[in-house]
């Protein structure tokens, strides 16, 4: 016997894929949380050698890749990334996505209307890996404009960095949101954020 519920939950590019397989699979995927997401399929790129972008989309369904937003960038801007991180002391590619979101390919913006269940989105105003609150929002926007007939939820929170989960690893430190005079504020944010996550699964 299947599954009566199947429901998703992604964070970064995993909120990226749950919210397109959810889209992409009505009936089967029948709940989606995502934090930190993004509102369109994007370019994919692979950790080989360095970081290389892909000539072609994050993701296939059925063999076929999925109309994606390109960078509009021949190579991994590796340099660029570093110097803003830098100056920025925290890992950034904010000004590389910030257009994609802003812009995207219209045959690759996320169809979330589509998903046939329950949407909660979950964002911090200091993520600077790429814009997830603007995309959390354009998502909402997009749900209400089809009248979408089932709970949908942005819990947006102010501090908090971009690994939005409630555990501390190292790589957490790589963030402002969840270090130094932001590191209690930002756990507290993840704590909650994992409080409505079990209550948005308890009721769905």
């Amino acid at each position: 016997m299947g599954y009566e519920k199947v429901g998703l939950w992604g964070i970064s590019k995993g909120a990226e894929l749950a919210l397109t397989a959810g889209s992409l699979l009505p009936g089967l995927v029948n709940a989606v949380a995502a934090a930190a997401p993004i509102s369109t399929v994007c370019q994919g790129f692979t950790k080989k050698k360095g970081i290389t972008l892909l000539p072609g989309s994050s993701w296939r369904f059925h063999g076929e890749e999925l109309p994606y937003t390109s960078f509009g960038l021949k190579k991994f801007p590796l340099g660029h990334v570093l110097q803003k991180s830098l100056i920025a002391r925290e890992l950034t590619m904010y000004d590389l996505y910030l257009p994609v979101v802003q812009k995207p390919n219209p045959a690759a913006v996320i169809k979330a209307e589509k998903i046939t269940g329950p949407v909660l989105l979950i964002s911090s105003g200091m993520d600077t890996m790429w814009t997830s609150e603007l995309a959390a929002e354009q998502v909402m926007d997009r749900l209400r404009q089809h009248s979408f007939p089932y709970f949908c939820q942005h819990l947006r929170y102010d501090y908090g960095g971009r690994l939005f989960v409630p555990v501390e690893f190292w790589m957490t430190k790589l963030f402002k949101g969840d270090r130094g005079q932001n590191r209690e504020p930002g756990r507290k944010a993840r704590m909650d954020s994992l409080t409505k996550t079990l209550e948005f699964v308890s009721q769905w």
